[in-house]
């Protein structure tokens, strides 16, 4: 029994200490890019990735545009055959500054394909051509309820949570 203990003890302040603790349901942050509008002027932006523990794709994108947050779900995420993936989020937010309902943000985050690119022997028909690491399109409907388009590019870094 005070080796059960003792063990238990153990584990925990090893977790603790490495930062492994898991938090089911938590939206952990784990990239983020300032992102430049390619098509249009815009204030600052920046688009962070969330992964929820205990799921096998990125679950989330949170987009900041001049200090506010507009959270959106990733309802769908696929790769192409050179490896980039593509994620389709959606947003309940009411207002962004330039429309009046974000509808979704399809982004496509090249990583593995700059991976490659950057081998030396690596022999794709893939090729390294885009913009940004991450390729991002934003959806909404304007003011007077026209579609509005922005696109955006970026390059992620990781974000390392301590809890």
């Amino acid at each position: 029994m005070k080796i059960q203990a003792w063990n238990t003890v153990a584990i925990l302040f090893f977790s603790i200490s490495a930062g492994a603790m898991v938090r089911p349901g938590w939206e952990r942050p784990v990239f983020r890019a300032e992102m430049q509008a390619t098509d249009r002027q815009a204030g600052s932006m920046e688009l962070i990735m969330t992964h929820q523990d205990g799921q096998k794709d990125p679950t989330g994108l949170v987009l900041m545009i001049e200090d506010r947050r507009y959270e959106f779900v990733i309802e769908s995420s696929e790769s192409d055959a050179c490896g980039s993936a593509r994620h389709v989020a959606y947003s309940m937010a009411l207002a962004l500054p330039f429309g009046s309902r974000p509808a979704k943000i399809e982004l496509v985050d090249h990583s593995y394909k700059a991976y490659q690119a950057n081998q030396a022997d690596s022999a794709s028909d893939c090729g390294a051509r885009f913009s940004g690491i991450w390729e991002a399109t934003l959806e909404s409907s304007g003011r007077e309820g026209e579609p509005m388009r922005m696109k955006l590019v970026g390059d992620p870094e990781p974000i390392y949570s301590i809890l």
